[in-house]
């Protein structure tokens, strides 16, 4: 366990998917060492969405569940047009700019001179 007292040092090694069977609860900041033998779990959580529980902020009493949006295809496509413009801004010059020869009218004379 290496002496610590935080809830990663709780799961398994290699860590399965899941983490944890049933998501603990904590008393304090050592969640091991702090755990009294009762610690309740929790519960209510469909294991077929993705959600959190949330707590308040200073009694870290329940207050409500947060669901997650399920996979999109919108952040990849974001970054794909995003890696396009970028690529696309690189080599493609901007206004379709022709090389022009820049030489004035007076360099012909000097040179012919």
């Amino acid at each position: 366990m290496g002496g610590a007292g935080t809830l990663d040092w709780a799961t398994d090694s290699p860590p399965a998917p899941y983490s944890f069977l049933h998501l603990p609860t904590v008393n304090g900041r050592e969640a091991l060492w702090d755990a009294s033998p009762n610690q309740p779990i929790v519960v209510g959580l469909d294991e077929h969405t993705r959600a959190h529980l949330t707590t308040r902020t200073l009694d870290a009493e329940p207050d409500g569940k947060n669901e997650f949006p399920a996979p999109s295809i919108w952040p990849f496509l974001t970054a794909v047009a995003t890696a396009v413009t970028f690529v696309g801004s690189v080599f493609t010059p901007m206004g379709h700019h022709h090389r022009r020869d820049f030489r004035s009218p007076l360099h012909d004379q000097l040179v012919l001179a």
